[in-house]
């Protein structure tokens, strides 16, 4: 079992254990009743239950709800159902207990949503945002995701995103901890740097700007659109079951490592500037396509194993 499954489940059983101790754990839900906006007490039963939910207590949100110019703070369970939005314009939610997304969850301008606890995204669920997310914890993605706003995953950050996952990344992703994807709909369509470590397992493309300043795996395949750029600082390893097919611009500068075990395709119109290091071993695969080259600056390495 992997490091950070073993974690997940310390975390879950952790809160199960310390609900089922909590006294009297009460359930609130937001049936938008009279109208969307969340401080609206009469859209709530059994009563409204402010913007501190404690832990053992749950927020439910069966009803698409509007939170705006307050500070939600969420040390028990929320759960967005299945059909329904909530909102966050101007408004921090802060969650560091549980959170499960079923239906949406929108964070609009002047908003942001800060995981210190252990959120999931599923199948049927998605997050759009337009402002800011923060993960500090754990945030498993098995629904879809449009980032137009500013995204990080900080240093102690664990994402993953599984098999059915989407990831649009349509302006800044920050990855200073750790994301592993196992999806087949991760896609960087603007800026993507990587500070931590990305494991690629399922299929990504890249179609903007990645920077690779720490590591990066591709255990799965690999894609850089025409028009894109991959800026190698230090390594990206292939693994045996890994491939990169680059159609874009990659950049492997001085210090920096480009390791084959997999597949390496350079397709038409591809370019590979090595600067670093280019390895690839024994019964691996370097291809270089028509109209495409790799250029090999003086004091590089280009090693076949």
């Amino acid at each position: 079992m992997s490091q950070i499954k073993v974690y997940l489940l310390a975390i879950a059983c952790l809160f199960v254990f310390t609900s089922a101790d909590a006294q009297d754990p009460t359930t609130y839900t937001f049936e938008g009743s009279i109208n969307n906006i969340w401080t609206t007490t009469g859209n709530w039963t059994p009563a409204y239950p402010g913007v501190s939910i404690p832990e053992g207590d749950a927020i439910v949100i069966a009803a698409s709800c509007r939170a705006s110019h307050m500070s939600i703070e969420i040390g028990g369970g929320l759960i967005i159902n299945a059909g329904q939005t909530l909102y966050i314009g101007a408004t921090n939610l802060n969650v560091t207990g549980l959170m499960t997304v079923f239906g949406e969850l929108s964070i609009q301008t002047g908003g942001a949503f800060v995981n210190s606890g252990y959120s999931t995204i599923e199948s049927t669920g998605s997050i759009s945002n337009a402002e800011t997310v923060f993960n500090a914890s754990v945030l498993i993605i098995e629904g879809s995701v449009m980032n137009n706003g500013n995204w990080v995953n900080a240093s102690f950050g664990e994402m993953q995103l599984l098999s059915m996952a989407s990831f649009d990344n349509a302006n800044y992703l920050i990855n200073k901890g750790h994301i592993e994807d196992f999806s087949s709909g991760f896609i960087n369509h603007s800026n993507l740097d990587n500070n931590g470590e990305l494991t690629f397992a399922g299929a990504f493309v890249n179609a903007g700007n990645l920077a690779n300043l720490s590591t990066i795996f591709i255990e799965g395949h690999f894609s850089t659109a025409a028009g894109s750029n991959l800026f190698n600082h230090k390594l990206v390893e292939i693994s045996s079951e890994g491939v990169l097919m680059n159609s874009g611009t990659s950049y492997i500068f001085s210090a920096a490592q480009l390791r084959n075990e997999g597949a390496v395709v350079n397709k038409e119109n591809g370019i590979i500037f090595n600067q670093g290091t280019l390895t690839t071993r024994g019964g691996v695969n370097f291809t270089l396509k028509p109209g495409s080259y790799l250029e090999n600056h003086p004091g590089s390495v280009v090693s076949v194993n």
